[in-house]
């Protein structure tokens, strides 16, 4: 039976629901966006902003780290490693893994910044997640805007990368969540190695996709009961993959699919609102979210 990931595992890109409380006054930039800024904790370097799960390995090698920079002096890497004999995915958040993100109020079209990946097995991929939100007092943390994007290619030399931000609604956020994961792939392998620097968000789109309830022009969700759904394609296209996203940007679960409709198990999962990524055959994709 499908299931929603265990908030108790951090072996995925992680499984966290991030209540992210914070005031509406906006910053100006991704705080620490360069990873140029480090402070010592405990045995270790953490970057200033962020947190790691260092603390898990203290006395061991470390899962994150600071290294010479693409544009300025440092970068992260961040590296997949045996853990009590585990293989254990580096992850890095912006804020806390409490869900304390950062203030941000634009509706951004996309994660920016540069990367470099050194996969250790075939079927390796790194991640990065994005989430946008706002706080509505008497009601809690409204999410209107998520990306997501795994890179599996072998990139030695830094380089560019994207994660575009889809809207299930009009709204303007007041912050923002950043995760990260040095693996996330079908094969979780110690050695992976996963840089990041130079984050910033682009500008703000003056058009951005939006999409209401459960539905977007070529696909539609219905509800079959006791939460389950059924993803169908509302014309002939035929779908590839189903992704689905926690509100605030965590993947849940991926679903291969082939045909025009796929069948997605959220009876595991809490009651609340998910975005659902459907990728077509055709190399499009459609974002749109679900209220479990």
């Amino acid at each position: 039976m499908a299931r929603c990931a265990d908030p108790k595992q951090m072996n995925r890109l992680y499984t966290l629901l991030f209540a992210l409380p914070l005031a509406s006054t906006a910053f100006a930039q991704i705080p620490n966006a360069g990873f140029e800024d480090w402070s010592t904790v405990g045995t270790f370097l953490e970057p200033d902003d962020w947190t790691t799960l260092n603390s898990i390995v203290q006395g061991g090698q470390p899962l994150a780290e600071r290294v010479p920079g693409a544009q300025g002096a440092y970068a992260l890497k961040m590296t997949t490693r045996s853990v009590f004999g585990t293989p254990f995915a580096s992850g890095v958040t912006s804020g806390a893994f409490d869900g304390t993100g950062f203030q941000w109020s634009q509706r951004s079209a996309a994660l920016e910044g540069l990367l470099r990946f050194n996969p250790a097995a075939e079927g390796e991929a790194c991640a990065i997640a994005v989430s946008l939100s706002h706080w509505v007092p008497g009601v809690g943390r409204v999410y209107h805007g998520a990306g997501y994007l795994e890179w599996n290619t072998e990139t030695t030399a830094w380089t560019g990368f994207s994660v575009p931000i889809s809207y299930t609604d009009g709204f303007a956020p007041d912050s923002a969540k950043i995760i990260l994961s040095s693996s996330t792939g079908a094969a979780v392998v110690a050695g992976t190695e996963f840089f990041l620097d130079a984050l910033s968000f682009a500008e703000p789109a003056t058009t951005l996709a939006e999409d209401p309830l459960g539905t977007n022009g070529s696909v539609r969700i219905h509800t079959l009961g006791e939460g389950r759904y059924e993803v169908r394609s509302a014309d002939r296209d035929e779908l590839k993959q189903v992704i689905l996203l926690s509100a605030a940007g965590e993947l849940l679960q991926r679903l291969p699919a082939n045909g025009r409709s796929r069948w997605l198990d959220l009876t595991a999962c809490a009651s609340g609102v998910y975005i659902v990524l459907v990728d077509l055959a055709d190399g499009a994709r459609v974002v749109t979210r679900l209220v479990n």
